[in-house]
């Protein structure tokens, strides 16, 4: 039972470290940098798919371009928020290899009282 609770519990941080990193990818591809998605999947050991991006980008294409660097910026913080809750170290490692990796990032983790 053990083993059951913690997979599961292991595949919620799983999805919201992935949610996380989905929009912070459409981020860079908004920004017009490119990104590789299997050097995503090596560097971050998580897989983000194709289909997500494009979910993702159907949603920003809803917004003009003013608007889409906003909502993809509040959609990181959201994302952000939950995986900290969640995995407040195992997120804390996820930034520091986007910092890393992509410099241009500015995220913190949000402490809680």
């Amino acid at each position: 039972m053990n083993n059951s609770i913690d997979d599961k519990a292991n595949l919620i941080i799983k999805e919201a470290q992935l949610d996380l990193l989905t929009w912070l990818a459409s981020f860079l591809i908004i920004s017009k940098k490119t990104i590789n998605l299997s050097q995503f999947k090596s560097h971050f050991q998580l897989e983000v798919s194709k289909s997500e991006l494009e979910r993702a980008a159907v949603f920003i294409d809803g917004y003009n371009t003013e608007e889409r660097s906003i909502v993809v910026n509040e959609k990181i913080r959201e994302a952000l928020v939950k995986a900290t809750k969640l995995a407040p170290r195992a997120t804390s490692k996820l930034l520091k290899k986007v910092k890393e990796i992509y410099p241009e990032f500015h995220l913190q983790i949000l402490k809680y009282d």
